[in-house]
């Protein structure tokens, strides 16, 4: 009965009522986890060869 119970209730509790304003910052929230995926993924290059990491 919990299993079934506590996810339902998680899902319940993240239920908000959909505006404009919730999708400009679901937007924006993902805007910026690009931004910082495609900024840390560049200052942490190493710049190792393509074919050392995947093989030839």
């Amino acid at each position: 009965m919990v299993y079934l119970v506590i996810p339902c209730v998680i899902i319940n509790a993240f239920q908000v009522k959909y505006t404009p304003e919730i999708q400009k910052g679901l937007i924006l929230a993902c805007v910026a986890a690009i931004a910082v995926h495609i900024f840390f993924g560049s200052v942490t290059t190493d710049n190792i060869p393509l074919e050392y990491v995947f093989g030839k």
